[in-house]
Order: structure tokens, then C-alpha cells, then sequence
């Protein structure tokens, strides 16, 4: 949500500054242009408004994704459902400096779904961060709930 605010404001703010600055002076008008155009991209490739409805009732899971092409919708039962995780990705880099080679490990994660099929991911992309957990905790805290009487 954050992400998509502050990529739409900088998009407004350099189409803005490219045509106040296109009237006098070209190069820097294209540039800004450029500048607009990759925020553009930016924006396309990784603003994304994720929606999971677990649904007692119907005995569903939907997870619904909308992006500006369009939506991806994926329905699940309930009943296969046995817990919700966080997957973990680690990623290593090495870099130097004066010197020095230093190790840097990066963790990031991402809620998913244990089906009786095998993992179902909640979101494509891993995140830094606690949300994945607290998303999994509310999760299964819901899932040991039961029904309601």
C-alpha cells in the first residue's frame, strides 16, 4: 500500500517536472521522461493488492491478486488445509571492502498454506520483516479456532 503511494506520488511529481521542464530545455525533459517512464514500470511490476478469504461457511480458501493487468484468483478447500508456515529464503553475498571480504546473510519470507498436495505460497514475492509470521500466527490461531457454535 505504502509502496504504491509513494511510487504514484514520485510518478505525479516527475510528470510534473517533465513538462515544466520539456518547454525549455529538451535533454533535460527527456531525461525526466526516462525517469517517469521507469517509475512507470516500477509501479506495474510491484504494486499488488493481495486478498486471502478463508470462508468457514463454504468451506473455502480464495486468494485473490489484482495488479493493473488484471486479477488471479486461486480457490482452495478448506479441508485440505493442515496449517499455515513461513517459507524462509536466504540469500548470501560477499563483498570487500579495503580489503576485507565480508559475509552478509539476508533473510526474507513469506506466508504460505501446508495442503495435503504440498505448499500453496499466500504471495509470490519473499519479504523482509516479522508480517509473514504475524500473518501465519493469525492464521493458525483462526484455523484452531474451529467452528463456532
Amino acid at each position: 500500500m505504502v509502496l504504491g503511494v509513494v511510487l504514484a506520488a514520485m510518478i505525479l511529481f516527475l510528470l510534473f517536472m517533465t513538462l515544466m521542464t520539456g518547454r525549455e530545455n529538451v535533454w533535460a525533459g527527456l531525461g525526466l521522461g526516462v525517469a517517469t517512464a521507469m517509475f512507470c514500470l516500477a509501479f506495474a511490476a510491484f504494486v499488488r493488492r493481495l486478498t486471502v478469504n478463508f470462508d468457514r461457511a463454504c468451506g473455502t480458501v480464495v486468494i485473490r491478486t489484482v495488479s493493473i493487468f488484471g486479477q488471479k484468483q486461486q480457490s482452495l478447500a478448506l479441508s485440505d488445509v493442515e496449517r499455515a508456515v513461513v517459507e524462509t529464503q536466504v540469500s548470501r553475498s560477499t563483498g570487500s571492502s579495503g580489503g576485507r571480504h565480508q559475509r552478509t546473510m539476508h533473510e526474507t519470507h513469506r506466508p504460505s498454506l501446508r495442503m495435503a498436495q504440498g505448499i500453496v505460497p499466500l504471495h509470490e514475492i519473499y519479504i523482509g520483516g516479522k508480517s509473514a509470521a504475524e500473518a501465519v500466527a493469525a492464521i493458525n490461531a483462526w484455523l484452531d479456532a474451529g467452528p463456532q457454535a
